[in-house]
């Protein structure tokens, strides 16, 4: 009887190592497929930290522009605030000379009697 079910032992055996076969071959082609989904995923993540890294450098150096420029700005704002303080004192000290003339000429003070001299 051992001959009649002994070929029934390689036979599943068979079968096994044929599965087994077909298992390793799909474990081995995912398996390739992961290493180059990993190789994508790792070259894409060192070309994002490339890219973050400019962009930093890049808002960083757009930030100090724009500290730059502010205080430029504003010494041009104060320049032009002492400018225009200098042109009102200096508007508002020939209106106070001209309003000064004015009264002195409607009483009819000439210049050299206001300063005590004659045309003579």
């Amino acid at each position: 009887m051992d001959d009649l079910y002994g070929d029934l032992d390689t036979s599943t055996q068979a079968l096994a190592k044929t599965e087994l076969q077909q298992e390793k071959q799909r474990v081995e082609k995912e398996n390739d497929k992961l290493k180059t989904e990993l190789a994508e995923l790792q070259l894409q993540n060192r070309l994002l930290g490339e890219r973050t890294k400019a962009l930093e450098t890049n808002i960083s150096t757009l930030f100090v522009t724009a500290q730059h420029e502010l205080k430029r700005k504003d010494a041009e704002i104060q320049r032009l605030r002492e400018a225009l303080t200098k042109a009102e004192r200096r508007d508002s000290a020939r209106s106070d000379h001209q309003s000064h003339r004015r009264y002195h000429e409607s009483r009819g003070d000439s210049p050299s009697r206001r300063s005590g001299h004659s045309h003579r």
